[in-house]
């Protein structure tokens, strides 16, 4: 198996919120800018311009009771609200699925995922603790349908994992990328967004992650194009 196997859509973020590997093109709200990334460009999201990238419900991007993995490098501009990084989560007429954020509360990120549209559990980075203003963090969160359980980390490190049964909802509220859907936002930096239809190991993670250098989409081709090399030579 390689990384791209169950990948579904990545986000380089380079100049607008196209999708490099399927076909979730995402639309800009608010006229998001581009800067310096974690690799090559990046988006930077300022939330009193309500800033977004965004695209309807489909197929694609729905999840329900499966295995899946959300995967973005962040970065925080301010920390005095909560503000939110991405996710498919509506709370007008019950479309809650998952998102991810920045809680000032608990100073820490955070992962909710709800499995009826209405209520929700909330996994939360505590192993990794607190982040600071004006840095690089690669944020992991999954879903694992088989142990029932929503699960974070944070710059690869020992993850958090939350019971949670009934998988995620299967909503029609938009996706979004840096806001939420109710257009709550994001003030900071966002990089190399994945999203996989699967579990990704812990060597996967480790890789993507790169020792805090991040991986492109080039990357994550050239890895599966070496992989079936590898599997030929061996057999």
């Amino acid at each position: 198996m390689a990384i791209i196997d169950s990948l579904e859509s990545f986000w380089e973020l380079e100049a607008n919120g196209n999708d490099s590997h399927g076909s979730n093109n995402l639309t800009d709200e608010g006229v998001v800018t581009y800067t310096t990334g974690k690799v090559g460009n990046c988006a930077n999201f300022e939330l009193d311009s309500g800033q977004r990238l965004y695209l309807a419900s489909n197929s694609s991007l729905q999840t329900g009771d499966i295995d899946f993995t959300f995967a973005q490098w962040v970065q925080l501009e301010s920390n005095g609200a909560a503000i939110y990084s991405a996710g498919k989560w509506t709370s007008a007429g019950d479309q809650r699925e998952w998102f991810t954020r920045y809680d000032p509360g608990s100073n820490r990120f955070e992962f909710f995922a709800s499995a009826d549209g209405a209520s929700s559990t909330i996994a939360t980075a505590n192993n990794f603790g607190a982040p600071s203003l004006a840095t690089w963090y690669f944020l992991v969160v999954w879903h694992n349908a088989t142990a029932n359980t929503i699960n974070i980390q944070v710059n690869d490190g020992t993850a958090n994992s939350f019971a949670h049964a009934g998988g995620i909802f299967l909503g029609s509220g938009l996706f979004n990328i840096g806001a939420r859907g109710d257009g709550s936002g994001w003030d900071g930096l966002g990089d190399q967004v994945g999203f996989w239809k699967g579990l990704l190991s812990d060597a996967e993670r480790t890789w993507l992650y790169n020792s805090g250098a991040g991986r492109s989409y080039a990357d994550i081709v050239a890895e599966a194009s070496g992989g079936v090399r590898r599997f030929l030579l061996m057999r």
